[in-house]
């Protein structure tokens, strides 16, 4: 007769409830860069069949809020080799094609990060309005915020404006006259495309 499983005999389940959600919680609050996520693993779910059935309900709301709490990062490198300028970017490698779209739309805390070697500090562009809304900091033009915002050019057919702005009222007004919700993903696709074409 095998002995009995502390964890599963004796612990009562208010208490093994606790360690579940401990084990499926972030490691720590600090920023990760977006290729190297690691939302919670399905590992203690294969350990057995009861804590498999424990586990599982308090697993799916984690992983999901691991995408909506973690502050994410996307770094952006410029170089210089002689009179070349080339970048590269840790998006370029698709991360986001590791997850599904549903989840990668719940994120809401985003930073890209231009590293510039040949500058004192890195540029960054912060998410502050999930509708398109981003702040820049210490970037090469005379703005403080941009709105990505999507529109009707005619039946079907979909533009994107790429707006500058000197304060956050702009910014939200031209958020404002977007006539097309936008998805994040394609709202990461273009910010990255437009520092591709400013630096």
């Amino acid at each position: 007769m095998s002995e009995p499983c502390l964890l599963l005999d004796k612990l009562p389940a208010e208490l093994r409830n606790r360690v579940w959600e401990f084990a499926f919680a972030p490691d720590d609050d600090s920023e990760v860069e977006l290729a190297e996520a690691t939302p919670p693993s399905k590992n203690l779910l294969l350990t057995c069949r009861q804590i498999y059935d424990e586990s599982y309900g308090l697993y799916q709301p984690a992983y999901r809020d691991y995408f909506r709490t973690t502050k994410f990062r996307i770094t952006y490198q410029i170089n210089r080799v002689g009179f070349t300028t080339y970048a590269t970017s840790t998006f370029g490698n698709s991360p986001l094609l590791r997850y599904p779209r549903a989840l990668v739309e719940q994120i809401t805390r985003m930073t890209f990060v231009i590293e510039r070697p040949h500058q004192r500090a890195d540029d960054t562009l912060e998410l502050v309005d999930k509708r398109g809304g981003w702040k820049w900091t210490s970037m090469p033009l005379p703005v403080d915020y941009l709105a990505v915002a999507f529109f009707t050019i005619a039946r079907d057919n979909a533009g994107v404006w790429l707006s500058f702005a000197r304060n956050r009222d702009v910014m939200e007004d031209r958020l404002a006259q977007a006539t097309i919700a936008t998805t994040f993903t394609r709202q990461l696709l273009m910010v990255e495309s437009l520092l591709g074409d400013l630096y």
